[in-house]
């Protein structure tokens, strides 16, 4: 068991690995959801390409499975786009809260030594 020499310097990198900790659970996360994203992709397109060959019914109004489809299409947008700004936001709030942490660590450098 080794003793901490400098306590300022050991509870800031103790923060620094519980931020790092956070970073990899935050872009793991956000790795998941652009996954996710992709896969949902692939599933419109596989849609999109079922709809171009779906020909309308006799009186014109569009094929019921075209507009099942379409329906499929906006809900899985709607999804990506939540599942994408949910990731985004998170990692902006982490680069933040690094921000934010290492800023205050170099205002505390700065300040005079008090006696």
């Amino acid at each position: 068991m080794s003793s901490c020499t400098d306590p300022l310097g050991c509870e800031r990198a103790h923060q620094a690995v519980v931020l790092a900790r956070q970073a990899v659970l935050k872009l793991t996360d956000g790795a998941a959801q652009l996954r996710i994203a992709k896969v949902g992709s692939e599933a419109i397109l596989e849609r999109l390409d079922e709809l171009r060959t779906l020909p309308p019914t006799p009186d014109g109004s569009p094929h019921p499975r075209a507009v099942q489809i379409t329906q499929f299409v906006r809900r899985a947008i709607d999804r990506l786009d939540s599942h994408l700004d949910d990731a985004y936001c998170e990692t902006h709030a982490l680069i933040y809260q690094l921000d934010s942490t290492i800023g205050q660590w170099e205002l505390e450098e700065l300040e005079p030594a008090q006696h």
